[in-house]
Formats: structure tokens, sequence, C-alpha cells
């Protein structure tokens, strides 16, 4: 193996011993006895400096020869004409040898030895001794790197190799990013901006919700939108298109606000998108249930589904909702009814319950344990949106007011009431078996 020196180090040393022999200069006139004594002082340094850099190398040379004594001739010429970049480093990851392809990556200058893996890559070794190996990313190259480890005495070193995936790795984002997602678009209040309209207002008001949603279109995104209901928008656009859109956070929802009605109602939009699913149809099902959600939360805002959960965007106006002091008495005395004539009440909201839901849903159960009934809040622990306003509930001494379903299932009684928080749509509920 080569013997490789540290020249980027010991230019720094020259460069800081010629910056001190200026800066002695003046001394002299000023003072002789200082400037010898800051002489001694750097002629110190120097020599303490190249001792141990000596010492150093020959640590480390030693280091490698031991490393490779115990390879074969075989192997050894195996490691030395290895095609692809390899490096030796320790069990603490301090980087010891790298290969001739490794240095060759490398910006002229730059200089590895005893640097930690870290500046490569924080992957453990236990990931890069799998088949699959770990990620790696060095001047803008990607990499799989894999591992194999050698006891010497007691310390484990590793030799790793770099097998390059840089065209791969873009070929796969460029598909990702090209995967296609679905956005359904609903106007809240169609229904009451048109009813009492006259036909020429109809005509003016959809052609302006149209022409917002073909501009939206063609701003941001290389797809296509189509109306399917009167109400109703289907758009499908690419991965990266929705990416920016997330980024103005549906500049939209404000758009269709500045909207003018006759009756000076605000347009407004609730949005539901499903993307990063395996086929056009999950993704089309997935902006159905996002679509719900957002509704279900009040409208005029986006809801955004992944495999994993939602994202919410906007929800800024005060909506239009048809309540009256007669209708909610009707529904207060008609719940309170049920509640007293049930053994327990169960209160839950939506999946993936976020604020709103545990919020309302927590406040309706202690409301009822007020009236001297059993009351529990139905909600999954693990997969929710408000850990925060659990962890705070729990801490002030009311965690026994939550429950989990599949308990809420085991402890269930045909005289056992359940309310439901936050959404109108069935599927949507924490626990739909329930």
């Amino acid at each position: 193996m080569k013997n490789r020196k540290l020249s980027g180090m010991h230019l720094y040393v020259i460069t800081l011993l010629v910056i001190l022999s200026f800066l002695m200069i003046p001394v002299w006139f000023y003072n002789h006895l200082l400037f010898w004594a800051g002489a001694g002082v750097v002629v110190v340094f120097s020599f303490l400096f190249f001792f141990y850099l000596r010492s150093a190398y020959r640590k480390t040379g030693d280091l490698i020869r031991n490393v490779v004594s115990h390879l074969d001739n075989n192997s050894r010429d195996f490691l030395l004409r290895f095609p692809m970049p390899v490096l030796v480093v320790s069990e603490n990851r301090e980087i010891l040898w790298y290969s001739d392809p490794f240095a060759a990556m490398l910006p002229e200058g730059k200089e590895f030895y005893g640097l930690s893996l870290d500046e490569i890559t924080k992957a453990d070794f236990t990931d890069m001794e799998t088949a699959k190996g770990a990620f790696a990313e060095l001047y803008g190259r990607q990499f799989r790197v894999t591992a194999i480890y050698t006891d010497l005495e007691g310390k484990l070193y590793y030799t790793l190799y770099f097998f390059e995936i840089t065209e791969l790795y873009a070929d796969a984002r460029e598909y990702k990013l090209t995967r296609p997602s679905v956005m359904i678009l609903m106007v809240d209040n169609y229904t009451e901006l048109t009813q009492q309209a006259k036909e020429s207002e109809k005509t003016r008001i959809s052609g302006e919700i149209e022409g917002l949603l073909e501009d939206f279109a063609a701003n941001y995104t290389n797809g296509f939108v189509k109306r399917f209901d009167s109400d109703k928008f289907l758009m499908v656009v690419e991965e990266q298109h929705l990416e920016k859109i997330i980024e103005g956070r549906f500049s939209i929802l404000d758009q269709a606000r500045g909207i003018q009605t006759s009756e000076n109602i605000p347009i407004t939009f609730s949005i539901g998108v499903g993307h990063g699913e395996e086929t056009l149809a999950k993704s089309e099902q997935a902006a159905r249930q996002a679509l719900d959600m957002a509704l279900g939360r009040g409208g005029d805002q986006a809801a955004v589904k992944n495999k994993e959960n939602f994202e919410f965007f906007g929800g800024v106006s005060k909506g239009v909702e048809k309540r009256s002091k007669v209708r909610t008495r009707i529904i207060a005395n008609s719940l309170s009814e049920r509640i007293a004539e049930a053994d327990k009440v169960f209160v839950m909201g939506h999946k993936f319950a976020d604020l709103d839901a545990v919020g309302a849903a927590a406040g309706m159960a202690y409301a009822i344990r007020q009236a001297k009934k059993d009351a529990f809040v139905v909600l999954d622990r693990e997969k929710n949106l408000a850990k925060s306003l659990y962890d705070y509930l729990a801490e002030g001494g009311v965690e026994d007011l939550f429950i989990d379903p599949d308990e809420a299932l085991f402890s269930l009684t045909r005289e056992t009431l359940v309310v439901i928080c936050d959404t109108h749509v069935p599927y949507l509920v924490e626990s739909e078996r329930l």
C-alpha cells in the first residue's frame, strides 16, 4: 500500500510558522530579549509538532502493516486493485486508509486521514454489514456502503466498499417526483351561493370558479383539472408539483375567497389530497378520505393524506352554518335524555384524532361525568395528532378519561351510548366497529 503524506496539515503548519516569523520581526526592534524568547517558543513548537507527526505516521504505518499482514497475497492484491472506492476505519470510526479510487473522488489537496467516518455517513456498522448496506453521499455522488470487519488483537477494524448509485438514485428520485397525486376540490357553499341567484349570476360564479382552478393548474402543475359534479373538481398532478402547492400552503384557498358574489358570501373550498400510494386508484380513494376529513373539520381547508397520517392547511374562515337557538336546545335535550338512559357513554372523534377531536371529546366526556354518568374518550394513544393535549390532560389527573378502542369494545353493552365528535363520516370514526 502506498504511503500518503498529510500534505494539507503540513501546509497549514508551514503557513503558521511563516506568519509567526513575520510577526517576530517587529519584536526584534522592540526588545531583543523578548524576540529570542518568542523564537525559542516557535522552535519548540515546531519540534514538538513534527515529533508528534512522525509518531503518528509510524503508528498509522504500523497499524496498516498489521492489517495487511493478516491478508494473504490474493486478498492484498484484491484490496489494492479493487476498482471501487475502499476505506479502512477503526471501531471508533477513525479513517485509517483509503484506496486510490477513493482518493480520486476528493478535491485536490483534500485528505481524509484521521477524520471521522461521520464526515461521509452517520450510518452504524451494523447497517453496513447487511446485504443492503447503508446510504452515503460524498461530493454530490451517492453510494451504497457495505462493511466487512476484522478482529485484530481484540480490536475491530472495518473495510468499507463503496458502490456508486448516483444514476440509480437520480432515476429513483425522478420516478418519485413524477408519481401522480390526486386532488379533489369541493366548493363548500355552492348550493347556498346558487339556489337564490339568477341564471346569469350562477353562470358568472361557475365561470370564475373554473377559471380560478384552470389558472391554478396552469401555474402550479403540469396536470389537468376536470369538473365531475356541480360543486366538485378532480385534479391530477405530479408529486413534484404537489410539493410546490404544499409549500404555498394551498394559496387557492385564499384566492377563492376573493371571488365576489351578489350576497357578499365568500366562496370557500375543501380539498382532499391523496399521494404516496402504489396505484392511482388508491390515491383517489385516499383523496376522498382526506376530503371527508376536511369537511368534518369545518371546510375551507386542505387535508393531505399519505400512507401514515394527515396534514391540514388553511381553515381560516368562519364558514356558513345554519344553526338556531331552538335547534340547539332541541338537540341538547335529546342528547341529555339519551345520556340519562345509558349505563355508560363512549365519546370519540375521527381517526388520527387532532386537537379539535380530542378537545371536543374530552370536553363532552367530562361534562357527562359531571352529570354523574360514566363517560370515556375512545382514543388510539399511538395513532393520533394530539399527543400534547393528551399528555396535558393526563398530567392534570384525568388520564382515566381515556380508553383504548379494543377495551371499549370489550366493555360494550346494549345500554351503552356512543357520541361522535368532530366528524359526520361513519368510516372516519376512531373505531368503526364500536
